[in-house]
């Protein structure tokens, strides 16, 4: 027996892309992750968290490649975060994204 394969986004067993992912995927992109600034920050703070070796910000495990670093707002957008460098941080896909699972 084969266990089903877990969501790529969120890890949740059952489908290769869960509803909850599925529908997220076409909420529309809040403009602010549009920004230079944000793209510039983003890239130099993945950098910074792969050279030294920074851990995720939620699950505190270190990072397998760097292509598993997203970057997480440490204040959110909505309650006047900004894409400022220093309120960004490194996170796992799975542990950004996942949070916000029913």
């Amino acid at each position: 027996m084969t266990l089903p394969k877990p969501c790529i986004k969120c890890g949740k067993p059952g489908k290769p892309l869960c509803d909850h992912c599925r529908a997220r995927l076409h909420r529309p992109v809040n403009p602010r992750y549009r920004e230079p600034e944000y793209i510039r920050n983003r890239r130099l703070m993945i950098d910074r968290a792969w050279i030294n070796l920074e851990p995720c910000v939620i699950c505190g495990r270190p990072f397998a490649s760097k292509s598993d670093i997203t970057a997480e707002h440490i204040v959110s957008l909505r309650r006047g975060g900004d894409n400022s460098l220093d309120n960004l941080g490194p996170a796992h896909g799975r542990c950004n994204f996942g949070k916000h699972a029913p």
